[in-house]
């Protein structure tokens, strides 16, 4: 062999090896006209239009196994779902879901369950995505999470079923589908998406790759999925490349001859907290090509990547089970089951599971409340807790030996170490009023359980009137409570919106369909029987077609129940922006126990009543003051009092009987 002919043989080697790597891509051009396009991964500028689709302006699509279903909103607000042939690239329309219908912006289909996921903007948190999945045969859509903690732009699941999300702002995540929620940063990508991009899995070789629409160029990148490292692959067509969405790799899960894969698994793992579980199946009765299955050659059972069983006596639909007696250490497992005939394997089917004695989980609930309202001293917070019976990963738990570690998180106080009580006391607060969490670590002879946190709770040395909450300062905010009085997940919080110049506020953002019924709710307050006082709220709405209404009242603790209200309702408030103060008078009245003149501890709620489909509502401030005059130079300095009568200690007298008086600002003696 000649050194030229060597070289030449060398050469083709080589191109039919990079040929041999280069993989088709398929995604749909938003520009016109739109179609599916074809993009080879070696060659991305050679990137092929296959078909017009005219009219059609995809916001999302996916692939199941050979056919691409897109979406798209219509001219009339309609979601409208298509399917393509990736032959022929001849667009179906398949079904019209209405205006009502969520609109994808990037869709993925997950092999292991045969599900279709999506996401889209939350309903009811700006900034955040929600996560969806759609039936491919009824095309129903169904919200797993209104809020997924991120700003999801792109979606992708591999082969294993592991979902991973990239942000608005390039970051890639991985994402628990079950509970529409971001796990773990992975990395950046050091690109920034448009709107509407798009990434999928080439499931057969684990590859990821992601059509990004940046700074007006079109380009495709090859995404590390352990570490968003990007590798660009060239841009999508020629010149600044073509606006592709649906991104995605066809995939057979298996050959069509092969066994369809089983239907569904179960795992129990032994009792007590012994290494040992049982993996129960079904065998298929049918190949993947929906044609009976007249025979199988094998069973493989694995843990994670550890082939732990091959059973060869198999049958079609026959019931089937393994008993791992060798598991290694507590912890969760994926068991995986495929079953084979002559022609090869079946998808596989798992499940994970937890197997072995697990650590204990948070309890449920854990309260923190003044104990002032149950009989304790005043000063003194009460924290209380369900029992922890339940392992973080749903495994074994020793329940009989539990025990608690309370901790007050303000200061790293321990309350209480190792106590079997479900309650505590905290009788050591501070002389101030304070703002308090508790943390309630569970134990038991196999380590530390998941700590959990109560709500914070404000309590101590009531405040006195004159008093002021100026919302600006977070000193002061912190000291009032939210309550979520309807239970609908809308509430006030504490904000320091830009379009108020960053000034501190309590915002309650109106739910679209519930009426507010939510409160902030002051510090204890002493008050005094007999006296009058002028509470004033500061506040404003934050768009003119949208005015807000509230309602103050009189509480007895961070509780409704006996709320009094205070004055009339305020409706109608329209002043964007702008705040503005309404006044009410409380009369304390004499509750007839104990002295006229008895200081007792109140409470004073602001309640938000805003209709459904409202925008914000923005308290900025509330002061109360005492209207009664505390003694002679308080009536004296009060000028003319139109004839009103008052006692020495400035408490006013419908009917005096005789004695000595202040009238007019002079002594007066009937």
């Amino acid at each position: 062999m000649t050194k030229k002919l060597f070289a030449t043989l060398l050469l083709s080697l080589s191109l039919n090896t990079a040929m041999a790597q280069d993989k088709t891509v398929y995604g749909f051009n938003r520009d016109y006209p739109c179609g599916l396009v074809a993009i080879n991964t070696g060659n991305t500028a050679a990137t092929t239009r296959m078909k017009s689709a005219s009219g059609v302006m995809a916001s999302a699509g996916a692939i199941v196994k050979d056919v691409m279903y897109i979406t798209e909103m219509d001219d009339n607000d309609n979601t409208v779902v298509y399917s393509i042939d990736l032959g022929t690239g001849n667009l179906t329309k398949i079904k019209n879901l209405g205006t009502k219908a969520a609109l994808p912006v990037e869709m993925s289909y997950d092999y292991t369950n045969d599900q279709m996921y999506f996401i889209n903007n939350s309903d009811y948190t700006d900034g955040v995505s929600a996560l969806w999945t759609m039936d491919m045969e009824t095309f129903a859509m169904k919200k797993v999470q209104d809020n997924m903690g991120q700003n999801f732009r792109g979606l992708a699941i591999n082969a294993a079923g592991d979902m991973y999300g990239l942000t608005r702002s390039g970051e890639l995540y991985t994402i628990d589908k079950e509970k529409g929620k971001a796990v773990k940063l992975i990395g950046k990508t050091g690109h920034s998406p448009y709107l509407f991009t798009a990434m999928d899995f080439d499931r057969a070789t684990g590859k990821l790759y992601w059509a990004c629409y940046e700074n007006s160029t079109n380009k495709l990148y090859e995404v590390n999925p352990a570490s968003a490292a990007v590798t660009e692959l060239g841009t999508i067509g020629q010149g600044s490349g073509l606006y592709t969405v649906a991104v995605d790799v066809p995939y057979a899960p298996s050959e069509a001859t092969a066994p369809a894969k089983i239907d569904s698994i179960s795992i129990v793992p032994a009792q007590q907290g012994a290494l040992s579980a049982t993996i129960s199946w079904q065998n298929p009765t049918l190949m993947a090509n929906d044609e009976p299955l007249k025979s199988l050659t094998k069973v493989e059972v694995m843990r994670g990547e550890e082939l732990i069983a091959t059973l060869t006596e198999a049958q079609p639909g026959q019931n089937m089970s393994y008993e791992d007696k060798n598991v290694p250490a507590n912890g969760t497992y994926r068991y995986t089951v495929r079953t084979y005939n002559e022609i090869g394997a079946s998808a596989d089917r798992f499940a994970d599971v937890f197997i072995g004695r697990d650590q204990l989980a948070a309890p449920e609930r854990i309260i923190a409340a003044m104990g002032a309202s149950v009989g304790y001293p005043a000063n003194t917070n009460i924290i209380a807790w369900d029992a922890a019976r339940v392992g973080i990963h749903g495994g074994f738990v020793d329940t009989l030996n539990v025990v608690y570690d309370v901790i007050r998180t303000n200061d790293s106080l321990v309350i209480v170490q190792g106590t079997k009580y479900e309650a505590c006391l905290d009788q050591q607060l501070a002389d101030t009023l304070t703002r308090y969490i508790y943390k309630v670590v569970p134990r038991n002879a196999d380590g530390e359980g998941q700590a959990k946190e109560s709500n914070y709770l404000v309590n101590g040395p009531a405040a006195q009137v004159p008093f002021a909450a100026d919302f600006d300062k977070w000193n002061d905010a912190a000291l009032w409570t939210v309550m979520d009085v309807n239970q609908d997940g809308y509430e006030f919080s504490w904000h320091r919106p830009n379009f108020l110049e960053g000034k501190g506020v309590y915002v309650y953002q109106t739910h679209e369909y519930n009426y507010a019924v939510d409160l902030i709710v002051s510090p204890p307050v002493e008050f005094q029987e007999g006296h009058t006082y002028k509470i004033t709220v500061s506040c404003c709405n934050s768009f003119a077609p949208y005015p807000e209404s509230f309602m103050l009242y009189s509480l007895a603790g961070y509780t409704t129940m006996g709320a009094v209200p205070i004055g009339e309702p305020v409706e109608n408030i329209n002043h964007p922006d702008e705040f503005r103060d309404y006044s009410f008078e409380l009369k304390a009245e004499d509750d007839g126990l104990g002295a006229s003149d008895e200081r007792f501890t109140s409470f004073i709620g602001v309640c938000c009543t805003s209709n459904p489909g409202m925008q914000m509502f923005m308290v900025n401030k509330v002061s109360i003051d005492d209207l009664t005059p505390a003694g002679i130079a308080d009536v004296r300095a009060a000028g003319a009092n139109n004839g009103n009568i008052y006692n020495l200690r400035g408490q006013r007298i419908a009917q005096p009987g005789k004695g000595l008086y202040i009238k007019n600002g002079k002594k007066y003696i009937k």
